[in-house]
């Protein structure tokens, strides 16, 4: 006889228990499996650039110009401006400004405007800086226009009569302090000659800025005030009517002759005086006629 045969029911206690420790070694398997493939989720820190410090702003002839201190990890800055104050970030921008330095030109001239700068690097822009405004320079009449005037506040007489006394007249002289001159009222210069309507004496005087020397460009002789319209190719027979104001591009004059309602012309280097427009000569029609002739 044969080896008896184990029971049906511990046969299959067996392959229970088999199964159920290789399901276990697979649930074993798949959790390491898990463990490995799980990436560990990284915070990353997004450090907002900081203000730039110190930005100075310096106004010009229709521009100005800013000026501020570097900041480390910034790829570029923008600019926020105004013309009126408290700068934000929805101000007006000027971006992709590769320095620390830039100059804003084509602006007005006599306005204030006020600035931010912010730095930018790849994660955005950063805090707004402290506010810097400057205004840009007024023009004035004649060449002069576009220089810088350094005002010190201190005040002297340039020409005319001395300190204390009022004397006027029409004396030309190589020291200015010997002139004399009847309300003169209006002036422009070209940087070497400074140019005066004289509205007393119907004369336009010239000085001499590095010498003070002070003569009759164009009008009647020393002594006389003669009033009147007259052109001339020499100045001093030409007459004014009261001149009260002036302007140069630097080789003419224009004159505005008051009483005589004409803009008069003066070629400085000859003195050669004529009426650009204006009522003809021997009148003094005034009005406010436009027309293509003068």
């Amino acid at each position: 006889m044969g080896s008896p045969k184990p029971p049906i029911g511990n046969q299959v206690r067996h392959i229970l228990i088999i199964l159920s420790i290789f399901l276990l070694s697979l649930t074993i398997i798949s959790c390491a499996e898990k463990d490995e493939s799980t990436t560990t989720a990284t915070t990353t820190t997004t450090t907002t650039l900081s203000a730039p410090s110190t930005l100075t702003a310096t106004g010009g002839t229709g521009q100005v110009t800013l000026d501020w201190t570097s900041l480390s990890g910034a790829s570029s800055y923008t600019v926020y401006w105004d013309n009126t104050s408290g700068i934000s970030s929805s101000s007006t921008a000027i971006t992709s400004v590769s320095t620390d330095n830039y100059t804003h030109s084509g602006l007005d001239h006599g306005i204030t405007n006020y600035y931010k700068v912010a730095a930018v690097d790849s994660a955005g822009t950063g805090t707004l800086s402290s506010e810097a405004s400057a205004r840009t320079s007024i023009l004035l009449g004649g060449s002069i226009q576009g220089e810088e005037i350094i005002l010190g506040g201190k005040v002297t007489t340039f020409a005319g009569p001395p300190a204390g006394t009022t004397t006027s007249g029409d004396t030309d002289n190589a020291t200015a302090s010997n002139a004399r001159f009847n309300q003169p009222i209006g002036s422009s210069s070209d940087g070497t000659s400074f140019y005066i309507a004289e509205y007393g004496n119907n004369k336009i005087r010239r000085i001499n800025i590095s010498s003070g020397e002070v003569t009759t460009l164009a009008g009647p002789p020393a002594g006389t005030t003669t009033s009147g319209d007259t052109d001339n190719a020499t100045a001093s027979n030409a007459r004014f009517n009261r001149p009260a104001g002036i302007v140069t591009d630097g080789t003419n004059l224009y004159v505005a002759d008051w009483q005589g309602n004409k803009i008069r012309k003066i070629v400085i280097s000859s003195g050669e005086v004529t009426t650009l427009a204006g009522p003809p000569a021997g009148t003094t029609t005034s009005g406010d006629t436009d027309n293509a002739t003068a």
